[in-house]
């Protein structure tokens, strides 16, 4: 490889923007860097005049710069030039007589070939190096970047203070002496990855990447390239290594069964639980389809699953079973599973298989049912008797009560025992709670079950019950008590209770209807029923509760309140709506009951108006129901933007045209992928995320970049919304590169009308002068010898040609500046 065909491959390599212009200002060098400066392929920059790279507004003064620029060996730094288009800064040029070097890194620019590319190679991620083809590899040159990387200077390189073979580990060396002998022998690049000891003794990875450079007879001259530190990513991928190791080890030897399937729902990897399970082995099952290995009709059932996943990316968690004829070692119980199904995806989150993990519940499952059918038949066997059951644990707290006692607790003393209360706490009476909290004591202390007879008065009536207390034991620990109480009253007090119950029926500030189950008729209106129905009570008796429902909800009420007549449940809450006797309405909810009466069973109808309720849902739906279609529906490009970390939450469909992305693809990239300001200037967004987080609002001006690779000048209007408990950026782009262009364009037009008044006003002045003058002194008829009428209308025709071009000129500025905005 000669030395120029070396400049050029190596420049490509590099991550600097570096053009090479001959003498007619013509580009005849571009290195692939510079793609990301210009925006230009090679192929469309090679050729091009350097300066139809720069804005017609910048070139007259680079045009100027470069043109003054001597064609001999001759260096100049500081050299700026930045635009708003390109965001160059150029910061050192480099002549010779062949043409002229533009470089983009701050370095002194000196003319022979390994001072010349200084400045590119002392600024590149790592040290450049270049050392002879001999045993000992003696250092020509060294970056002073070696330093950072090995802990020595690049003078000690060069004086031979210290030899690359010196640092290079032992076990790495016979690997990079034998792949530089190959490359020396094929002639072609090299690239090693190795360890070397830093002057401190620590161990580091770094990437030797370089070339042969050759006399121009065609021999090895000596090696040239630069080091990178690899170690932090060779330590992340012996830890990758690590980590897959363990989960192939966890996922090998765990009692789940799991797989993997492909898009086409063949088994892509199995663990040895699941052949365990099936009795397949994996080399018989890998690239197969269930349906394959067990059948359709066992196939059948699992697929509606993985289908599911596959297409519509969800998680599904269920129960699955193996029928007894189907298990492996002909089980006499079916087999029970827990299985999760799940996508696996790739970066791009394509969907490529679903992954699967299934845990056998078998005894879990026969065990809980055994438990289940023991609490059914003890429960029943508690709820059947007419004593009130009840058991607290060692904190007095609620484990238990059948229904006569919940009956009887809210009868005596108004509330409604759940579990986990505290027993003595729902205990209205002060004497009360004293009494049994000492009961409670006594048993738990001795573990001596308790007998006695206990009484409560109520509104002057006596109530008697035989009460037993007994303590609860387990591996001989007292865990709390049981309860045990019968009510021996010889005579019930049915007025006290009849009057308890109307005053509650009455004084309600819910509507409250009792109905007959047969008919649905009204036998009983509590007082806010009639006041709200607008009956009188004469006239709501015996008619029917359909006649206060909406026509359009009485299929649905029928048949919410024959499920619970049924006693498909117990009580039912429906919503509907309510009429009055003068056709006037309003949204109900309705909790619908079953009760017994005198051995009659009736509905209790308990009514709750939710006009308001329903309101407020209406206007919440509303009110996010128009944000939703202001934001899909606006021809104006919208984005949603998390402020915390600038990524798309989402976007309208206006966006993914402007842009040119689709819906998905924009949603899943950065605010930083279309914003070239933040791109450049990534400190600029958390600044102007907080501005909005403050103020709640915002406009900016900023650079985006399209699909395209267009760059387009943008308006940006912010606000931060709420979406659920996140704070989020509403974003309104609106695009303003025409609008830039035209005012860009009307201040040159400006610039060139200036001009043409100046023209005006001053150069066409002087030819009409002349002529004014020249008709004066024919106007005169003056015979002096200097001015003969052939004389004077030749002055006259010379002053009428200066007048004339001067015209032309100011018509071609004219146009020139009219057509500014065509």
């Amino acid at each position: 490889m000669k030395p120029l065909q070396f400049e050029n491959h190596f420049l490509d390599k590099v991550p600097l923007c570096i053009l090479r212009v001959n003498k007619n200002y013509e580009i005849i060098i571009s290195n692939e860097a510079s793609y990301g400066v210009l925006g230009y392929r090679i192929d469309e920059v090679i050729g091009k005049s350097f300066f139809t790279l720069i804005p017609e507004r910048d070139r007259p003064k680079i045009e100027s710069f470069y043109l003054n620029l001597p064609f001999s060996n001759f260096s100049y730094s500081e050299s700026h030039y930045s635009s708003d288009l390109y965001s160059i800064i150029y910061h050192d040029i480099y002549t010779d007589e062949e043409g002229i070097t533009v470089f983009l890194k701050k370095e002194s620019i000196k003319t022979n070939f390994e001072t010349r590319y200084r400045v590119l190679v002392e600024n590149l991620p790592g040290a450049v190096y270049s050392y002879n083809i001999d045993k000992e590899l003696t250092v020509i040159h060294m970056s002073p970047k070696v330093f950072d990387l090995t802990g020595y200077r690049d003078i000690d390189f060069i004086q031979n203070k210290i030899k690359i073979n010196g640092i290079i580990h032992p076990d790495d060396q016979k690997n990079v002496q034998e792949s530089l002998l190959q490359s020396i022998k094929n002639g072609g690049p090299f690239e090693l990855e190795y360890r070397i000891y830093r002057k401190s003794g620590e161990v580091r990875w770094i990437k030797d990447k370089g070339e042969i450079v050759y006399y121009k007879e065609g021999l090895p001259s000596h090696l040239m390239g630069f080091w990178i530190d690899i170690t932090e990513r060779k330590r992340a991928e012996n830890q990758s290594h690590k980590d897959r190791k363990l989960l192939e080890a966890i996922i090998e030897n765990s009692h789940s069964v799991i797989f993997v399937k492909d898009i086409d729902l063949n088994y892509i990897m199995v663990n040895r639980r699941w052949e365990q399970i099936t009795g397949h082995n994996r080399e018989n099952v890998i690239g197969k389809k269930l349906e394959e290995i067990a059948g359709l009709e066992i196939a059948k059932n699992y697929y509606e699953d993985d289908k599911r996943v596959l297409h519509e990316g969800k998680v599904t968690y269920k129960e699955e079973v193996i029928p007894k004829e189907h298990s492996i070692g002909g089980s006499v119980f079916d087999q029970y599973f827990l299985s999760l199904k799940f996508p696996y995806k790739d970066e791009n989150g394509k969907i490529n298989g679903i992954c699967g993990i299934s845990t056998e519940i078998t005894a879990i499952r026969e065990a809980a049912k055994m438990i289940e059918e023991r609490e059914a038949n003890l429960k029943g066997i508690l709820e059947s008797v007419n004593e009130s059951i009840w058991s607290v644990d060692k904190k007095l707290n609620v484990i238990f009560t059948n229904k006569t006692y919940f009956e009887e607790f809210f009868f005596f003393n108004g509330v409604e025992l759940t579990k986990g209360m505290n027993i003595i706490a729902a205990i209205p009476e002060k004497k009360e709670k004293k009494k049994w909290q000492e009961r409670y004591k006594t048993v738990l202390k001795n573990g001596q079950s308790l007998h006695f007879t206990d009484m409560l008065k109520i509104n002057s009536v006596k109530y008697f019950f035989e009460i037993v207390i007994y303590p609860i034991k387990v591996e001989n620990r007292i865990e709390g008590v049981s309860v045990f109480s019968k009510n021996v009253t010889e005579k019930a007090d049915l007025d006290v209770t009849s009057k308890l119950y109307q005053s509650l029926f009455d004084n309600s500030t819910n509507e409250i209807f009792l109905i007959s189950t047969d008919k649905f008729l009204i036998k009983q209106a509590n007082i806010a029923g009639i006041r709200n129905s607008r009956y009188s009570a004469r006239e709501i008796q015996n008619i029917s509760f359909f006649d206060l429902i909406s026509r359009a909800n009485h299929e649905y009420i029928l048949d919410g309140i024959g499920s619970v007549i049924s006693g498909v449940v117990p009580s039912i809450f429906l919503e509907a709506s309510h009429l009055r006797k003068d056709g006037s309405s309003y949204d109900s909810e309705v909790l619908f009951q079953l009760f017994t009466y005198n051995g009659e069973e009736f509905l209790s109808a308990f009514v709750t108006d939710i006009t308001d309720r329903k309101a407020s849902q209406k206007a919440l739906t509303e009110s996010e129901l128009r944000f939703s279609q202001i934001f899909r529906e606006n021809v104006t490009p919208m984005l949603i933007i998390n402020p915390n970390n600038g990524q798309i939450e989402d976007c309208n469909p206006a966006a993914s045209d402007y842009y040119g992305f689709g819906m998905d693809d924009l949603k899943s990239m950065n605010i930083l992928d279309l914003n070239q300001t933040f791109h450049t200037s990534p400190e600029q967004m958390p600044i102007v995320a907080q501005q909005v987080m403050n103020e709640g609002k915002g406009k900016f001006k900023f650079v985006h970049k399209l699909k395209s690779g267009e760059m387009r000048d943008v308006d940006v209007f912010c606000s931060k919304i709420s979406i659920g408990n996140e704070d989020l950026v509403h974003e309104i782009i609106q695009d303003v590169t025409e609008r830039n262009k035209y005012h860009k364009a009307l201040e040159q037009q400006n610039e060139s009308l200036k001009e043409i008044a100046w023209i005006q006003s001053h150069i066409v002045r002087a030819p009409l002068a002349k002529i004014m003058g020249l008709v004066q002194i024919l106007q005169e008829e003056k015979e002096e010898e200097d001015f003969s009428p052939d004389f004077v209308l030749d002055a006259i025709l010379d002053a009428s040609n200066e007048l004339d071009r001067v015209v032309r000129e100011i018509s071609e500025k004219s146009n020139k500046a009219r057509h500014l905005f065509n």
